[in-house]
């Protein structure tokens, strides 16, 4: 239908930063499933939501906020609804109520999201990863420490867990755009210590360990695709080939110019 294109353009829009143009197009998609009396859809939720984060995109937090509470409201009374969507709408509402110095309540909302997902999903989902790693930056902007790195210290693990049951599993592509994504999380730690006046023995040595991981786990994916290409007997013959014709290279360019094989050796 006409609303979801314009919510998904929305989306888009909101995407590469065109904050205005989003407004404008969620704005239209929410009007026309009204009009349809489909207030009550879960999408309409949705909607509010991604709405909202168009809004704090320009920087206008009141409305921002006050779409996630009429979102929030409407998850609620959806039957059915999806566990990681309606979390996801408690842990935006809880960021936006974070910067507005309600952190009593963004704290509660953190937590009941990070509940539902755990129970309904599993604490291996990367969405319970993601509200802890939300809920530690809120502790750390309100100088709670030690709860920040408690949480810190919970979603790395997970992280970690996760990366190395699936790395095997993995195309080489997709190892490596694990890994990217890993090694962006895994810096989150060290954001937050270097903006610390003083840095607890707890956060320092997972700092530390995600700097090891990080440079143990580049070592062994390139020692993992050279074991897999060897395994392939094509791919094996390729490689031989190769150090071959690197070989015999080697060896036309250490004789004298007249002796060397001409047909080999370009000039």
């Amino acid at each position: 239908s006409r609303a979801i294109y314009l919510n998904n353009l929305g989306l888009l829009y909101i995407s590469i930063g065109r904050h205005r143009e989003a407004i404008a197009c969620l704005e239209q998609a929410l009007q026309i499933w009204e009009q349809a009396g489909e207030k009550g859809r879960a999408g309409f939720a949705t909607a509010l939501n991604n709405l909202s984060e168009a809004y704090a995109g320009v920087g206008d937090m009141a409305r921002s906020t006050a779409l996630l509470l009429e979102s929030l409201q409407l998850a609620e009374n959806v039957p059915d609804r999806e566990p990681s969507k309606y979390a996801m709408t408690l842990n935006n509402l809880a960021y936006g109520l974070g910067k507005y110095n309600r952190e009593h309540e963004a704290d509660s909302l953190y937590s009941k999201a990070a509940s539902i997902v755990a129970e309904g999903i599993g604490r291996q989902n990367s969405t319970y990863v993601s509200i802890l790693v939300n809920h530690a930056t809120l502790c750390q902007a309100t100088e709670r420490f030690a709860r920040c790195d408690q949480l810190m210290l919970e979603a790395q693990a997970l992280q970690y867990d996760r990366l190395m049951g699936v790395a095997k599993f993995m195309s080489e592509e997709e190892m490596g755009q694990y890994l990217a994504h890993f090694s962006e999380q895994s810096s989150q730690p060290y954001s937050i210590a270097v903006r610390r006046p003083d840095v607890s023995g707890a956060l320092a040595d997972l700092c530390f360990q995600n700097a090891i991981i990080n440079k143990g786990f580049i070592e062994e994916t390139v020692l993992a695709r050279l074991n897999r290409a060897h395994l392939d007997t094509t791919t094996s013959r390729q490689f031989d080939l190769l150090a071959g014709l690197r070989r015999k290279l080697a060896q036309e360019y250490a004789l004298p110019v007249k002796s060397r094989d001409t047909a080999f050796v370009r000039y």
